[in-house]
């Protein structure tokens, strides 16, 4: 596993999320990449606009809707970063994403 601080140079898009079991509060995930490697974000780690829509499984431009909308927090200004809690909170117990 590759952790996040070797990584410097995110060359390809992450093709895969594995959330790390059990659900709650203290869950991270891990983002798999083409080729094997992967790298663990933790609970308190934030995510790209593009590494939350495969989270979420939607487009990058729904995950911009649910910026603007308010659903979905956001840290920095610039450049987006998305909190990993704060793309669980929309992730039900399923896995698969809902905003009610």
């Amino acid at each position: 596993m590759v952790s996040f601080h070797a990584m410097t140079k995110r060359s390809r898009a992450p093709i895969r999320v594995i959330w790390d079991n059990p659900p709650g509060p203290k869950q991270g995930l891990t983002l798999e990449y083409e080729g094997g490697a992967e790298m663990y974000i933790p609970p308190n780690g934030l995510l790209s606009v593009n590494e939350t829509a495969l989270a979420l499984d939607v487009t990058a431009r729904r995950v911009y809707q649910l910026i603007d909308g308010g659903d979905l927090q956001v840290r920095g200004s610039g450049v987006r970063r998305i909190p990993v809690s704060a793309v669980r909170r929309l992730l039900p117990h399923g896995g698969r994403f809902f905003v009610g």
